[in-house]
């Protein structure tokens, strides 16, 4: 895993672990839902299968069409910043041009 973009203050436990699952359209790569799990020292990890399944209940609250996005999966907490899926590969990309960061928002 990469270096981790989190830190702790006072005697807050030290992140352990980051998950991120992304729910993408299949075609085009377009995250539709993006749900992470963030694991403190000490804490019982979540395990993948788990984590996807919690991803897919949370988007269905919000997408009528949820149960057709494909699912990609990385430790790596940049991924929370904006990407897309490449549908070639599963691979998370980044996302630079604001024009292709338009409509994105947060639940």
């Amino acid at each position: 895993m990469n270096e981790t973009q989190w830190s702790s203050a006072g005697s807050a436990p030290a992140v352990e672990s980051t998950l991120v699952v992304a729910l993408y359209e299949p075609k085009t790569g377009q995250i539709r839902h993006l749900h992470s799990v963030t694991v403190f020292r000490g804490a019982q990890r979540t395990d993948e299968a788990e984590a996807i399944e919690a991803a897919k209940q949370s988007a269905a609250k919000y997408h009528d069409d949820a149960a057709h996005l494909a699912v990609a999966t990385s430790d790596d907490p940049r991924y929370l910043s904006p990407h897309r899926i490449d549908p070639s590969t599963g691979q998370f990309v980044p996302l630079t041009h604001p024009a292709t960061m338009a409509g994105r928002h947060r639940r």
